[in-house]
């Protein structure tokens, strides 16, 4: 009953194909963080726009709980970024997750393909030092390191975690990651001077476009962390302030890099 819940549109084509040989207390961590995700990317979806928002529109997600982050591009390659507090984890009040949704001219399969080139990360996001794939459980399902720079006030940071797919039925694709505890069998020693920040959670959602938008798909790209470490207020905020940045550029860096690698199939006559 729980999965026929998750209708319109995170229903799986199967719920345990991601579980195979992940260990039991992982598995039960990542339902949690996939429950999770579902329940934020429903909720973008909800009241978020794509791209750039019409002035009228500016309600909606303000009273959805929504602030504007930052926006990047022009035209179609507008990428427009929100966060918000109000809808945070019990006990992650610290920093606002960031949120951005995309209507992107290419293949679900084709940008799937790119979110799997995980050590690419460092060419489209410029605070991200190495990302790295680590053990892999099955073909979906997986450990990874990201090791993020230090700069100014900030001590170079690290956030181990495990990553799923789902294939789901609407013949789109979710991605979900969230954090394992630093303490796991697992987890491996960091390195001097590098502190542990938590990816709360994580993920892309990649639907098919219908109608008008055939052979297009629509992206949420969805952010939680901790940080991690103990900053003053002030650190605290700077960080907050920078994310908006950050994220914004990353992500329409990250859309720009989709767009220029899909080769679109050539009809046929």
């Amino acid at each position: 009953a729980g999965m026929a819940a998750d209708g319109d549109g995170f229903e799986p084509v199967s719920a345990d194909a991601w579980r195979k040989n992940v260990p039991d207390d992982l598995q039960e961590i990542m339902a949690r963080a996939r429950g999770r995700v579902v329940e934020r990317v429903r909720h973008a979806l909800t009241h978020l726009p794509e791209g750039k928002p019409l002035p009228r529109g500016e309600s909606r997600w303000r009273s959805a709980g929504y602030r504007k982050l930052k926006t990047y591009g022009k035209n179609e390659d507008t990428t427009r970024a929100f966060c918000t507090w109000e809808h945070n984890a019990d006990g992650f009040k610290d920093v606002p997750e960031a949120v951005s949704v995309l209507r992107l001219p290419c293949s679900v399969e084709h940008v799937r393909e790119i979110c799997c080139r995980w050590e690419r990360r460092p060419s489209w996001d410029a605070n991200c030092e190495r990302a790295s794939r680590g053990q892999e459980f099955n073909p979906l399902c997986g450990l990874f390191e990201n090791v993020f720079k230090s700069r100014l006030m900030f001590s170079k940071r690290c956030t181990r975690g495990i990553t799923a797919w789902d294939e789901l039925k609407n013949g789109g694709w979710l991605l979900w990651s969230t954090s394992i505890p630093h303490e796991h069998s697992l987890s491996c020693a960091l390195e001097h001077r590098t502190i542990a920040m938590t990816l709360n959670v994580g993920g892309y959602y990649i639907e098919p476009g219908e109608g008008d938008n055939v052979g297009t798909c629509k992206v949420v790209v969805l952010l939680h962390v901790g940080l991690g470490g103990s900053l003053s207020k002030m650190n605290r905020l700077a960080y907050i302030l920078s994310l908006g940045k950050n994220f914004t550029k990353a992500i329409f860096l990250w859309a720009r890099w989709v767009k220029q690698e899909w080769t679109p199939a050539t009809p046929t006559t």
